[in-house]
């Protein structure tokens, strides 16, 4: 994550968009959306074929290895209060 955000810093130093995630186009306009799935499809693919879902459980089970804080956990993905405690 820290490399990514070096990386958008470093080319778009100047975009107002707040999204995480940008293209050309939402980072030369705020105003556009973020980007659509399947342009996120698209990046991963050339990837290796990640998966988006198995980004986000890797990234649920580092927070949760991190914090142990069953509420932190629940605030930042939206988990239920059962799932958040089984990880």
């Amino acid at each position: 994550m820290a490399h990514w955000l070096r990386e958008r810093h470093e080319r778009w130093p100047r975009t107002q968009n707040p999204h995480l995630l940008l293209s050309q186009q939402t980072a030369a306009d705020y105003r556009k959306p973020p980007i659509t799935e399947a342009h996120l499809h698209r990046l991963l693919q050339q990837l290796g074929d990640v998966h988006a879902t198995r980004l986000r459980v890797d990234r649920v089970l580092d927070e949760a290895h991190e914090t142990a804080e069953p509420v932190h956990i629940i605030r930042l993905f939206g988990l239920s209060s059962t799932t958040a405690m089984a990880t």
